[in-house]
Formats: structure tokens, C-alpha cells, sequence
């Protein structure tokens, strides 16, 4: 027996229209850090510390990289691949993140934070300072995004901090050919 309810596909062909042309999910894995370290992984010189404080963050949780005060020279990383929804023409990716760096009686210029995203490297800044945020858009699909310090040579004790990585894939998500006709069918 089949029962026709208008009401019912009313309701999931306005759904299916949301989700057609809605932001996809992206999988950044604990991007506020309230997980501590858990879908990071930290690559840092000996000596260097790299670890996940509950507090200190802005706010809270946050990934926080050290370098020692005595030779310090070296670059320290934490790092991720990720989803960032499905590759297509019509959307993009959109990524930000907060960060900060400090100087600890380091001689200016001597510790920058870096971020490398599938490989190229951007400078976000060399100046000490309070937490700032960086937006970019690439397109969507698998990335891999490392957040980094990197101090020069020499005796300089500097600390990155790291927060709210998110992700989110946007514009128009093409819907399957055939979905229009199999939600007609069902509710026939």
C-alpha cells in the first residue's frame, strides 16, 4: 500500500535543497586544542617542547611550541592531514587559525611563526606580540597544514602559541544527477 503524504515530501525536498547548497563538514581533528593533543602530531627539535596546555589559549586549550633559552636554532611543528569536503570546481576552502608569538629576552627578528600548508611555507609574523588570526582559501579536498616556529641560530628563547584551527568547505555542493528523480519516485 502506498500512502501519499505532500507534506512529508515537501519537508525533504527543502532539505535535500539545503544540503545541496550548503558548506560541506571539514575534519579538522581538535582545532581548539580542548583535547589536548589528540589528531596532532609534533615534530620538533631535541631540546625543544612541544606540548597541548588546558588554559593559555584564546581561549582555553591551545598548542604551545618552545624553543630552549641556550643554542635554540631549529624549526618545531604541529601537523595534520585533514578533509576539507569533497574536491569540486564551485568550492573552496576556507581555513583560519589564531596564533601568537613571544619573545622571552630574544634578540629581535631571531623566531617567526610559519605555517605550511601542502607544502608552501607563509610567514605569519616575526613580531612578538598578542594573538592574531590568518584566513586563507584554497580549494577543497585532502590538505595537510603544519604550524610551526622556527628560531635562527644563537642563545634565543621564543614560544608560538596556536588555536582555533578550523576549516569549512564552501559554495555550491553538486548534487547527484539522479537524486531529484529517486526523492520524485519515492514519493509517488
Amino acid at each position: 500500500m502506498q500512502v501519499n503524504c505532500p507534506s512529508t515530501s515537501i519537508i525533504i525536498l527543502i532539505a535535500a535543497s539545503f544540503l545541496a547548497a550548503g558548506p560541506a563538514a571539514a575534519d579538522v581533528i581538535n582545532g581548539d586544542f580542548e583535547d589536548g593533543g589528540t589528531g596532532w602530531t609534533v615534530v620538533n627539535p631535541s631540546g625543544w617542547a612541544g606540548y597541548f596546555p588546558p588554559s593559555g589559549g584564546n581561549p582555553d586549550g591551545a598548542a604551545v611550541m618552545r624553543s630552549p633559552d641556550a643554542d635554540s636554532a631549529g624549526i618545531g611543528c604541529f601537523w595534520q592531514t585533514f578533509m576539507c569536503g569533497e574536491p569540486s570546481d564551485e568550492t573552496e576552502c576556507v581555513i583560519s587559525l589564531d596564533y601568537r608569538l613571544e619573545d622571552y629576552g630574544a634578540e629581535p627578528g631571531t623566531g617567526r611563526v610559519l605555517m605550511v600548508f601542502d607544502g608552501v611555507t607563509t610567514l605569519l609574523t616575526d613580531m612578538p606580540g598578542e594573538w592574531m588570526q590568518h584566513t586563507f582559501t584554497v580549494p577543497c579536498g585532502e590538505h595537510t597544514i603544519e604550524l610551526c616556529l622556527e628560531v635562527d641560530e644563537g642563545s634565543h628563547f621564543w614560544v608560538a602559541s596556536f588555536d582555533n584551527v578550523q576549516a569549512y568547505c564552501s559554495g555550491v555542493v553538486p548534487a547527484e544527477e539522479e537524486s531529484w528523480s529517486a526523492i520524485k519516485t519515492l514519493f509517488r
